[in-house]
């Protein structure tokens, strides 16, 4: 019976039975590619406290700039009421909302010399709606907080001291450092560098490389030639571990052969029939290529590259091939 099984699997791979799968590389709708905390991870204690910026990747192939797309931020905490449910939802600021938003933990801040610390995460939805189509995500911002003792009420008040932390009744204290930190502690990936090969260089140290918040152009890209380019990433952590993964909107993986055809576009966007953006070790990318269509596309060439680390911490870089505006 076994081998009787086995012979119609194979039989049925052979014939082309199994249903072909989406390029998940390929953006054709509205997506949400990645939601990035930055910091990844806050320490909620010296002054003044982080604010931490959230930002959404999220793309319509079809408008660049997604001037369509409605955004919406709502902390994802249930029905049920508890104590502090109000301080963390005044950490949201009101909408109307774009793609990023500041949550400021000044509410939750307290001076601190000797801390044990808490890990904690605040569980952020993030709505992306384009017409009838909407992408509903979840980012667990993590952060850090001081564990610490309520103090007693003044004496004779009889009134208890509301909330965890306390006030500042002579304003706020000096600048601090935060003690050192545990290993909770995460930082987002971050791109140091992009060379495009017989091409320019790009590098965070000399602030050419944009980052989250505006797209990197590299130049006219040729389907004779395609775009190849090498990355350099760094993390608090072996980079060996990150994930990296390069997106697109049009054309396809890898760099063109002069010596075969074009693919044909439709079985291009199968799983199977299509080739790799990485262009080198698949256990540490740093070497890719992408090729534009040789009859061209209606829709704007826009490339992702997006990094992860396997504790929640994102970054990514936009890539558009042509020349900067």
């Amino acid at each position: 019976m076994y081998l009787r099984t086995l012979s119609a699997v194979l039989a049925c791979a052979l014939a082309g039975c199994f249903p072909q799968l989406p390029d998940s590389l390929v953006i054709d709708n509205l997506r949400v590619l990645a939601i990035q905390a930055d910091p990844a991870v806050a320490a909620l204690t010296g002054f003044p406290p982080p604010a931490v910026t959230v930002r959404a990747l999220v793309v319509d192939p079809d408008d660049a700039e997604g001037t369509d797309i409605e955004h919406h931020w709502q902390l994802e905490l249930g029905d049920e009421d508890f104590d502090g449910r109000e301080q963390l939802e005044a950490l949201l600021p009101e909408g109307p909302y774009e793609d990023q938003l500041t949550v400021d933990f000044a509410a939750l801040f307290a001076e601190r010399n000797e801390v044990e610390w808490s890990f904690s995460q605040l569980p952020l939805g993030y709505d992306a709606t384009l017409g009838d189509l909407t992408r509903e995500s979840v980012k667990l911002v993590p952060f850090l907080i001081p564990q610490i003792e309520v103090p007693e009420p003044p004496e004779g008040t009889g009134e208890p001291v509301t909330g965890p932390f306390p006030s500042f009744p002579q304003g706020p204290p000096e600048p601090t450092e935060p003690p050192e930190l545990p290993e909770e502690w995460n930082a987002n990936p971050v791109l140091t560098e992009l060379r495009r090969v017989d091409g320019e260089t790009w590098t965070l140290e000399d602030g050419t490389l944009p980052g989250p918040d505006a797209p990197l152009y590299v130049g006219q890209v040729t389907a004779e030639e395609g775009l190849h380019f090498f990355i350099e990433v760094a993390d608090d952590t072996s980079t060996s571990r990150l994930s990296v993964e390069l997106f697109r909107t049009t054309g396809r993986p890898g760099l063109p052969d002069p010596e075969e055809e074009e693919p044909d576009r439709e079985n291009l966007a199968n799983f199977g029939n299509l080739g790799s953006p990485v262009l080198d070790d698949e256990l540490e990318p740093r070497e890719f290529g992408w090729t534009p269509w040789s009859d061209g596309d209606e829709r704007e060439a826009r490339l992702f590259l997006v990094l992860r680390d396997s504790r929640g911490g994102q970054s990514w870089q936009e890539i558009r091939p042509g020349v900067a505006p």
